[in-house]
């Protein structure tokens, strides 16, 4: 990619990262900042605890219930 392009680029994917439920993408960037320092089993088990603390939160149910109203997710972060 050339340079110039390098910014936009990056920009516009932290624009589509930041559109995603908060509390989703704070256990990803922690499953991705944990992937360096682990195995692959243990990497593995990390992500889905990172998985399993996002099925309680009113944001998972947000998600489905925008798409199906075709609109878009109000995130509320927890």
């Amino acid at each position: 990619m050339p340079l110039a392009q390098l910014l936009p680029e990056a920009v516009a994917t932290a624009t589509r990262i930041a559109q995603n439920a908060p509390a989703a993408v704070r256990r990803s960037k922690r499953a991705i900042d944990m992937a360096t320092d682990l195995g692959r089993a243990e990497g593995y088990l990390f992500e889905l605890e990172a998985y399993g603390q996002c099925i309680p939160t009113e944001d998972r149910e947000e998600g489905p219930r925008a798409f199906t109203e075709k609109r878009k997710p109000v995130w509320k972060g927890r």
